[in-house]
């Protein structure tokens, strides 16, 4: 019945009355105030026939004037944020026009800061980063603009269609990639209030301090394609560019081998080069040929020996080594000449080789020896002598090397005597008594050639001497021609004592030869140094030598027989010279070497002899390696330089290699054997890093990735990174909570890197993310499981406390609820405690339901309007504004008190509770005591049944239009309002349609 009876008060409203206007004027129309500001506005009308004016607000508000046509709403501090001052005007007839004044209550922000998201440090070239702007405290959302800047360049803009009255935090984000070239740049961002024409101008600004950024990238090179350097110069002189941040780590290599680029180049380090830079986000390289030039120098020998008419190979001998190349310019005798490409001895002589290039010039002393085979000087064939008279034999030759002349069949009879002198060797034989043919035998290194000499004998007539043969002689045996018989080959045995020698280079030696037979003519030694004359008489000769230096010295002993036969013996002669230095070196590099390449040793072994028995070893520390022995033959003293092949491991870093000469001369040579052992050779190997990581590891928040138990090895010792998201770590900044996942650790040396993969897990003591205060309206289901979460590692659980008493939070809550809590929980690394007041909002309730009261004309009466909610709503009396009701509030109570009513008092008055959860109405109906109760009851039938029919359009048309109504009592012909029903604000409709006063 309540129903119908407002129903038809809003129906008689609007059928009685229509829409009432009149014009209001605000000066200013609109207003935007800074937060805590003073306001002041003007309501102005030109109209006079009005009953009085004044202001609704929360604050400032102003009672009604009568006889006014300005009032003026005046706030000192507003603090308001959802104020709507409205003015009013009371017409004669009752009608209430009214205005709302816009207001816009502004609040720049406390604070405007810039940060990166989920990143800390140097950023990464590419890569996608989201920056923050942190605006906090603001008000009005709509009105605010967010402006990026780099330096001075604008990015972004951003607005807001949200609308919210009151201040708030925001925080827009945007997305960055740098580049290289933002290195060092510097962003902000701006927080702008854009309020209007009315607004402050220029805007209210608040730009946040720049955040400087630092971008690492990838390196970048410039390098010439090929440089040409002087011998000493270094790579550093290279005019190579690079650049990249962190600045990289510039590496040379040369044939896999890094190279110090601090070292001076030597002439043999030309080639290909590759550069290499790095930084922990990428590596780049460029080749660089590179030819390095010098001054000439010759690779010569002071002496060349060259058979005669045999072409020569003085152009592999009598190099240069230089760059640019030289030619060589021969001099002889100041004179220059040119080298035929075959020699004959007319070229033997002295030269002077000369070049030049661009940084130097080089000289080089030559003597060129023409070797040819002996040649016979011209002399007779046959000499004729007196019988047992004295003769000299003479043979004379020529060659090169000079060769050595030898007389045999020397003693056909009596005795013979050799002597040399120069190039002629003189046979001299005394008493010859017979004719015979003796042989002069010259050899060297060439060839060997034998003359006859033919010794005739002036004989009486009664001797008939045989014809001599011309057949040449074997050597080491004699031939004679007496007129009986042709000769005979005799030996016979020497002893040698020892049989054998092995000397030293410079000692002394004495070697005896013995004969045991006494029917001789004598015995002796022949040598190039320490030959004896023959001696008679004896059975025992010595040869001794104090300083042996001939190191083809062949000693030989002979006997001369009564029958003219000569057997002999040569003596086996070792001369021996230990080397004058033994040394190791790897060829072709210098520095250290690289695990599994291979590297060439080489052992210099100067000025030894003989060849044959050496024997060379190679060790490493203590363990023998290889064993080297050699079949060419040679005397005299040489320089060998054998080499070993290497590939070193890690386990070789350190090792000390060392090359030993040794001179296995055999059971008469010294023991232990003559030896000579380099100075160690120390190397040092780099190799590629290794690293032994656990794949899973956790860690206690503020410890630092130094800790984690990781195990790395390389030589050179590697560089140790660490990445999160291919950004790098610093691996001495304290973990936070938040610096959890995968890591990835990188070494990095010379040779290689590798990687090990770490996930990390960060423990810490738990800690409420909660609010102080958590509402929600009663049986909707709550979400404190995300509103109040704990942030640890290990999780913990949460225990509720109400009061001391653990209790159980159920999924919807009740009023009873409300109240203060106390959240506990605990890891293993600390506990927490959080008070959380938890507020249960409920929509308004009355106390008392509705209610009727009959007044007296002339007395007074109070209605009483009171009502509960979470939270406490705002009570609001709709009701006719005469000017004998007044309206007060205590506590939780809102009283209308009607003085002396009259007629114009009768009627509904309703009552609205409103808080944020909902709206709740009362009504109560006054009724004057008197006549009038049939008759109104008889109208109320009626309008129900028009209500009936007309509500349709009566609904299409509240929808659609807005104004001012009067409810006029159908007793009450005056036309004085009941109520007026202003239609301005928020929520000003109760929840069955009808209008309320905000």
């Amino acid at each position: 019945m309540i129903s119908l009876q407002r129903m038809l008060g809003l129906f008689m409203l609007m059928l009685l009355h229509g829409v009432v206007t009149f014009p209001l004027e605000l000066n200013p129309p609109r207003v935007v105030v800074r937060y805590g500001d003073s306001v002041s506005v003007n309501c102005s009308t030109s109209s006079t026939d009005h009953e009085g004016m004044g202001w609704e607000a929360t604050f400032g508000g102003t009672d009604s004037k009568k006889n006014v046509s300005i009032v003026t709403w005046t706030v000192d501090n507003l603090t308001d944020w959802t104020i709507e001052p409205i003015c009013y005007m009371t017409l004669i007839d009752g009608k209430q026009p009214s205005k709302v004044l816009p207001v816009i209550l502004y609040k720049t922000p406390d604070s405007v800061s810039i940060s990166v998201l989920r990143h800390s440090g140097p950023m990464v070239e590419g890569t996608e980063y989201q920056l923050q702007c942190d605006i906090q405290n603001m008000a009005p959302l709509q009105n605010l603009v967010v402006k990026w800047y780099k330096g001075n360049e604008p990015l972004d803009k951003l607005t807001y269609s949200n609308v919210s009255k009151t201040p708030v935090d925001m925080s827009p984000t945007l997305m960055i990639s740098p580049s290289r070239h933002d290195d060092g740049a510097q962003y902000r961002c701006r927080a702008e209030l854009d309020l209007g024409p009315e607004g402050p101008q220029p805007h209210p600004t608040v730009t946040s301090e720049p955040l400087s950024i630092t971008v690492h990238y990838k390196p970048v090179i410039e390098c010439p394609s090929q440089y040409s350097v002087v011998e000493n110069s270094t790579l550093e002189r290279i005019p190579c560019t690079f650049n990249g941040n962190p600045p990289p780590n510039v590496v040379w290599y040369q044939e896999s081998r890094q190279v110090n680029v601090s070292t001076p180049l030597a002439r043999t380090d030309f080639g290909q080069y590759v550069i290499t830079i790095t930084n922990y986000i990428d590596s780049t390289s460029s080749i660089v040929h590179i030819t390095v030039e010098y001054a000439p120098k010759f690779i010569c020998t002071d002496q060349y020996k060259v058979k005669e008419n045999e072409n020569h190979n003085l152009s592999v001998t009598c190099t240069v080594d230089g760059n640019p190349s030289s030619k060589i310019t021969w001099l002889k005798g100041q004179q220059e000449v040119d080298i035929p490409q075959s020699l004959t001895r007319g070229n033997r002589g002295a030269y002077t080789l000369v070049t030049n290039n661009t940084h130097g010039k080089a000289t080089h002393n030559l003597f060129i020896d023409v070797l040819y085979a002996p040649e016979f000087l011209p002399g007779n064939d046959t000499v004729e002598v007196s019988a047992g008279s004295d003769v000299s034999l003479d043979c004379s030759a020529e060659g090169n090397p000079p060769p050595e002349l030898r007389w045999t069949n020397n003693t056909a009879e009596g005795n013979a005597n050799e002597a040399t002198v120069g190039r002629l060797r003189t046979l001299y034989i005394s008493r010859v008594t017979a004719n015979a043919t003796y042989n002069c035998t010259v050899t060297n290194g060439l060839g060997s050639i034998t003359k006859q000499i033919h010794v005739l004998v002036d004989v009486p007539p009664q001797q008939h001497p045989t014809m001599f043969s011309t057949a040449p002689s074997t050597p080491g045996t004699m031939t004679t021609l007496p007129a009986t018989a042709k000769p005979k080959v005799v030996t016979f045995p020497l002893e040698l004592k020892p049989p054998r020698v092995v000397v030293r280079y410079g000692d002394s030696v004495s070697v005896n030869c013995s004969t045991s037979y006494t029917d001789h003519e004598g015995m002796g030694w022949e040598a190039t140094i320490g030959g004896t004359g023959f001696e008679q008489d004896v059975n025992i000769v010595t040869w001794t030598v104090d300083n042996l230096t001939d190191w083809t010295i062949e000693p030989k002993c002979y006997v001369t027989l009564i029958d003219n036969e000569q057997p002999s013996k040569v003596l086996p002669v070792i001369l021996y010279k230990t080397p004058d230095r033994v040394s190791i070196s790897v060829l072709r590099h210098s520095g250290p070497m690289v695990e599994g390449t291979e590297y060439q040793l080489q052992c210099d072994i100067q000025n030894m002899a003989p060849q044959q028995n050496l024997v060379v070893k190679w060790y490493k520390g203590n363990e023998p390696l290889d064993k080297l022995t050699y079949s060419n033959v040679s005397k005299t003293p040489v320089d060998v330089s054998p080499t070993l092949m290497i590939s070193p491991s890690r386990h070789d870093d350190g090792a000390q290699y060392r090359c030993r000469a040794e001179l296995d001369l055999g059971p008469e040579g010294p023991q232990p054997h003559p030896t000579v052992t380099s100075e160690p050779l120390s190397i040092t190997v780099h190799y590629k890093p290794v690293i032994e990581c656990p794949s899973q590891y956790s860690v206690v928040e503020n410890s630092t990735l130094d800790r984690i138990p990781c195990t790395f090895n390389g030589n050179p010792p590697p560089n140790v990174v660490w990445y999160q998201e291919s950004r790098q770590v610093n691996a001495s900044t304290p973990l936070a909570r938040t610096d959890f996942g995968q890591y990835v650790i990188t070494i990095t040396n010379d040779i290689g890197s590798t990687s090990s993969t770490v996930h990390i897990t960060v423990e810490y003591a738990p800690k409420f993310k909660c609010t102080n205060q958590y509402k929600v309206k009663e049986n909707e289901n709550h979400n404190l499981s995300v509103t109040c979460t704990v942030d640890g590692n290990p999780s913990s659980k949460i225990t509720w406390l109400k009061g001391q008493q653990e209790v159980d939070i159920h999924q919807s809550l009740t009023r009873g609820n409300r109240g203060a809590y106390t959240l506990v929980t605990n890891n293993t690394h600390g506990k927490a405690t959080h008070n959380l007041f938890i507020d249960v909002l409920y929509a308004p309730e009355f106390l008392l339901g509705n209610d009727t009261v009959e007044v007296s004309a002339g007395s007074d009466v109070s209605l009483n309007c009171s009502a509960e909610g979470n939270p406490p709503p705002e009570l609001r009396w709709t009701n006719n504004d005469a000017h004998n009701v007044k309206s007060s509030t205590e506590g939780r109570q809102r009283t209308i008190r009607i003085t002396k009513a009259t007629s114009t008092n009768a009627g509904i008055y309703i009552c609205t509770a409103t808080n944020r959860v909902g709206t709740a109405t009362r009504t109560t109906t006054v009724t004057m005591k008197g006549g009038f109760t049939s008759i109104i009851l008889t109208i109320v039938f009626v309008f129900l049944v028009i209500l009936l029919i007309v509500f349709p359009i009566v609904f299409f048309m509240c929808k659609k239009r807005q104004g001012f109504y009067d409810f006029i009592p159908v007793n009450q012909p005056n036309g004085v309002p009941l109520m007026p029903l202003p239609t301005t604000g928020v929520g000003n409709h109760d929840p069955e349609g009808y209008p309320m006063k905000v």
